[in-house]
């Protein structure tokens, strides 16, 4: 009975830890990401660990990580195709549109609480866009 009773709490536990994990949608748009932050003047979203990053309209566009937390995996999405990605380290993620990154097509995921880990290296960056996001971010976390 006790094998029972634990097999059904591990269920539920697990259940409601699914539950919690949540979804943040990318819609790209004619040469950049949205949302747009407003302030900083770039696409930046916000999520937890866990949650599933999603970019949709993705008609001639797709994503490639640039930049990721010590830990986590790069990415790339194939071109015309919506992608998604489970985030769970956390840090900052700068991504881009490969056609259009010259362009400005690049944006930020800001996965956790506070200050990311990772961001003197952003700031430390040989890549220019990522380099150049880094200083968008610092307007954040001064």
């Amino acid at each position: 009975m006790k094998m029972i009773k634990f097999g059904i709490f591990s269920l539920a536990l697990a259940a409601s830890m699914a539950a919690s994990a949540g979804e943040v949608t990318i819609i790209a748009g004619p040469r950049n990401f949205d949302p747009i932050d407003p302030d900083l003047n770039i696409s930046l979203v916000k999520a937890q660990p866990g949650d599933t990053i999603a970019w949709k309209n993705m008609s001639t566009h797709n994503t490639k990580s640039i930049e990721v937390p010590q830990g986590a995996q790069q990415w790339e999405g194939k071109l015309n195709e919506d992608f998604h990605v489970k985030l769970d380290v956390p840090g900052a993620y700068v991504y881009e549109c490969v056609p259009h990154a010259s362009m400005g097509m690049v944006g930020v995921i800001l996965v956790g609480d506070g200050k990311p880990a990772n961001l003197d290296a952003i700031n430390a960056s040989s890549n220019p866009l990522v380099k150049r996001m880094g200083k968008k971010l610092a307007k954040l976390f001064p």
